[in-house]
């Protein structure tokens, strides 16, 4: 393994690597960030690893009465494939709490040189 030399190395960004956790969205609590937040956000996702740098995937933010609106179609998509009254409502639940949603979509570019799969991964690191 390569040393690292420490007049370079960032313990700040190291030991928040090593400290963070993936937390469910429902123990999310506004305030959601603002438009400044949110964008510099989507900058550090957008910097993911992509090979051929084809940005295989996007952003798709959702405000609050866009997430109302999903949730509502997730209830009806639900209930229209027969799934049980809890199990619907729990597929509206976690839009109906969102202040904020980011939904990023997978959108594969023809490459030669980059298989379809290693785009996938780009974009679930890019979900990260």
């Amino acid at each position: 393994m390569p040393t690292v030399n420490p007049a370079t190395r960032n313990q700040a960004a190291l030991d928040f690597l090593l400290s963070r956790r993936s937390r469910p969205a429902k123990t999310l609590v506004a305030p959601a960030p603002d438009a400044d937040q949110l964008t510099e956000i989507l900058q550090a996702a957008a910097r993911t690893p992509d090979h051929g740098k084809l940005e295989p995937w996007r952003f798709v933010v959702l405000t609050r009465a866009a997430a109302q609106r999903l949730g509502r179609e997730a209830e009806t998509r639900a209930a229209a494939q027969g799934l049980p009254e809890d199990q619907s409502a729990k597929a509206g639940k976690q839009f109906y709490d969102s202040q904020l949603c980011v939904a990023v979509l997978f959108s594969p570019k023809p490459s030669e040189k980059v298989p379809e799969l290693e785009q996938l991964f780009s974009a679930g690191a890019a979900c990260l």
